[in-house]
């Protein structure tokens, strides 16, 4: 029995050291890849070193998988970093070996070192990188660079081993620290140096060329900007051309000349030219319609004394049924002194003519205020004549005075009887009544 044991003790035995040998190689199956090359070949050269499915180590001395383009731990590109991705050329079996194939075809790494590689040694494969522009013989064109740029490489010279057997191009020293990842950006001018084609590995083979592939991006030139002097003697020229061009001072669209006005700005001509049509206008809504404009445009302008010759000739020669221009025309010659006053007295009784159009405490506020502008108008000549008297007591000057106090007191007291109806204040009005009634209190609060 124990005999017929032991085979089966062979074969769990050696079941469980393949489980044991595939679970200790499963983690590391990775560091080992079949093809480690971006090409999809299981070795290649990158930048003069090999590259195969053995272990690499980054630029600190740290193992990583050999077919890592940047390192875990300082993401720095390792050698494995091509900037190639077309396949490398096949290489028939006659030639030299695998590894020699891939070098006489491989493009050099780009490299901050030595000398500058002509434009016909590299063909560029991207914007930032170059590839080989042919595995050829001494004879075989050369394909012109569609974006050349600036590779530094290392050349040593090329070793001749033997007469019967071809030189391998020279190889390409890589620098000690990897270069950084491409960048898209306009490519530099390749600085030209004459070299001599190596002679092809396999002299049965077609030359192979590797066709220059566009550029990624293409970068427009700026926009040309003028100089300042030309942008300056444009700016002058055109001012020039507008200060040189005739102002258009015509009146005949009123809705265009609106905002002008409203602000202030209408020109001197555009005034005259207004002027001259409250004057020749035939219809009477026109008319108002352009002294309103010039009136506004006074108001808005700061021009005190054509505004009160502008609204003298509405309210005189144009229209006077506005009594809020009334109101507004009495409110300013009030300010004035004891000239003004019968021209308040005037305007305000004009503006109480028409106080039907207000309402609400618009009708209220203004028919006070228009009480009140007329009684002081006429205490103002009462008083006035009352110094003439005292300097000149004549008879004439006695029955004036005494006429404008008559008016102040009814004036008065027509003020006080409104403020006391429309229950407004009345301190005002019952003082300017005291004082015309000569204390006559009677007078001023009787029924």
């Amino acid at each position: 029995m124990r005999g017929s044991l032991r085979p089966f003790v062979v074969v769990v035995a050696a079941l469980a050291a393949g489980a044991a040998f595939a679970a200790e190689w499963s983690p590391w199956a990775g560091v080992f890849p079949s093809n480690p090359c971006q090409d999809g070949w299981s070795a290649c050269l990158a930048g003069g070193a090999a590259v195969n499915s053995g272990p690499a180590r980054d630029t600190a001395g740290r193992p990583i998988p050999s077919d890592h383009r940047v390192s875990w731990f300082d993401l720095q590109p390792t050698s494995a970093f091509s900037p190639f991705v077309g396949l490398s050329p096949y290489v028939p079996s006659a030639g030299p070996s695998p590894v020699a194939a891939v070098e006489a075809v491989q493009a050099p790494a780009p490299s901050a070192v030595a000398e500058p590689v002509a434009a016909a040694d590299v063909a560029p494969s991207r914007a930032t990188d170059a590839a080989p522009s042919q595995a050829a013989a001494p004879a075989a064109p050369v394909a012109p660079a569609a974006a050349p740029q600036q590779v530094a490489v290392v050349t040593p010279p090329a070793p001749v081993p033997a007469p019967t057997a071809p030189a391998a191009p020279a190889k390409v020293a890589q620098p000690a620290a990897p270069v950084a990842a491409p960048v898209v950006a306009p490519p530099p001018t390749v600085a030209a140096k004459p070299s001599t084609p190596a002679p092809a590995p396999v002299p049965s083979a077609p030359p192979q060329t590797v066709a220059a592939k566009p550029v990624a991006a293409v970068v427009a030139p700026p926009p040309v900007t003028p100089p300042p002097a030309a942008v300056s003697a444009s700016a002058a020229t055109a001012s020039a051309a507008a200060a040189s061009a005739p102002a258009n001072d015509s009146c005949d669209d009123l809705v265009k000349l609106e905002p002008a006005a409203m602000m202030g700005q209408l020109r001197p001509g555009q005034v005259k030219c207004l002027d001259g049509r409250v004057a020749s206008e035939g219809a009477q809504t026109a008319r108002d319609k352009v002294s309103r404009l010039l009136i506004a445009n006074a108001e808005s302008g700061g021009n005190k004394a054509e505004w009160e010759r502008l609204m003298r000739r509405h309210l005189e020669d144009i229209d006077r049924s506005d009594p809020d221009m009334c109101f507004k025309y009495a409110l300013h010659l009030s300010r004035g002194g004891a000239s003004k006053s019968l021209s308040v007295i005037k305007w305000a009784d004009y503006a109480l003519d028409n106080k039907s159009k207000w309402t609400g405490n618009t009708y209220k506020q203004r028919v006070t205020n228009l009480y009140k502008l007329r009684a002081e108008a006429m205490i103002k000549l009462w008083q006035d004549a009352e110094a003439q008297y005292t300097s000149n007591r004549s008879d004439e000057n006695e029955q004036r005075a005494g006429k404008f106090r008559g008016t102040a007191r009814d004036y008065s007291r027509e003020w006080l009887d409104y403020a006391r109806s429309s229950g407004q204040d009345t301190k005002t009005a019952l003082a300017a009544c005291m004082s015309a009634a000569s204390g006559n209190r009677a007078f001023c609060e009787g029924g």
